[in-house]
């Protein structure tokens, strides 16, 4: 049950490797500017991580006392606290996404694809938190496969292929592309999976 949140940790740190490898080939900025919007978007991700991982307990103990009802409701609770949260961030990120790359580094070149970038990785944010909460969910109800499958998803066999796709056919725009497609993908995935077991 623990694995999925270990491999989720490990793939986060592979995955920004290869991006990174990958950005490289387009310039020391291209580098830069995915390495400040890495750490903006750390931020709201870790508020959507954290606040599934508060409603894991309160799930199980529903699941575990056989109240379904209780525990859909906590899911579809939480569920729409994360899509605010997410929605939030966006907005906040689209409209300041300069000022905010300026606050780790003054260079103009950087700023503006940082800013440019941080327009696309926010397309996914309002939709994430629905693929962590369902993550939990399963860990919560004992459904080690799914989730584990999912942890993988995410930044794994979703997000690598997407990546390398991406940069092969439309170079630097499929790298900054790239992760919000494979959020997306990786949701759709969360729900059909969800949906086959509830």
């Amino acid at each position: 049950i623990g694995i999925p949140a270990s491999l989720n940790s490990l793939l986060m740190s592979s995955s920004n490797i290869v991006l990174n490898n990958f950005a490289a080939g387009y310039g020391d900025d291209v580098v830069a500017a995915f390495g400040v919007i890495g750490r903006i978007n750390m931020l709201p991700i870790f508020l959507l991580i954290g606040l599934a991982q508060g409603a894991q307990p309160l799930l199980g103990y529903n699941f575990a006392s056989g109240n379904l009802k209780r525990m859909k409701e906590a899911m579809k609770f939480t569920g729409m606290i994360s899509a605010g949260i997410g929605s939030f961030f966006a907005l906040i990120f689209f409209f300041t996404g300069r000022s905010l790359v300026r606050l780790f580094i003054d260079d103009a070149n950087v700023v503006i694809l940082g800013e440019q970038f941080i327009r696309v990785i926010i397309l996914s944010l309002p939709v994430l938190g629905i693929l962590m909460l369902i993550t939990v969910t399963f860990q919560a109800i004992g459904a080690a496969r799914p989730s584990l499958v999912l942890s993988v998803a995410r930044q794994g066999f979703v997000f690598l292929p997407v990546l390398l796709i991406g940069n092969y056919l439309f170079g630097m725009d499929g790298l900054v592309f790239a992760q919000p497609i494979a959020d997306i993908g990786a949701v759709a995935l969360a729900i059909f999976l969800f949906r086959k077991i509830k």
